[in-house]
């Protein structure tokens, strides 16, 4: 199955990044995988969310093309400013 990705491009699943097997999306980790899963744990009644209802929920798609949830982007916001915060007190 080839993916859906906009550069056709494999992209590396390293980590815990994965790829959708329904869709062919990539996510940068399992939870964006997982949050763009919907509807009920039955056989036939889960689906892929659109690629209009993952922005719509705050998906982006990262620099590298794996898409990844508002937070998981605060997350790593917050992670480099308490790096940074660190390294200037060190320096300081």
């Amino acid at each position: 199955m080839s993916a859906k990705n906009e550069s056709n491009a494999t992209l590396p699943l390293v980590g815990h990044r994965c790829q959708c097997p329904a869709c062919g999306e990539y996510f940068n980790h399992e939870y964006g995988f997982e949050k763009h899963r919907v509807g009920k744990f039955k056989a036939g009644h889960r689906r892929c969310l659109t690629v209009g209802e993952m922005v719509t929920k705050g998906f982006s798609k990262n620099l590298k093309g794996f898409w990844i949830t508002e937070a998981t982007s605060a997350a790593r916001i917050a992670s480099a400013r308490q790096g940074h915060s660190r390294s200037g007190a060190a320096e300081g």
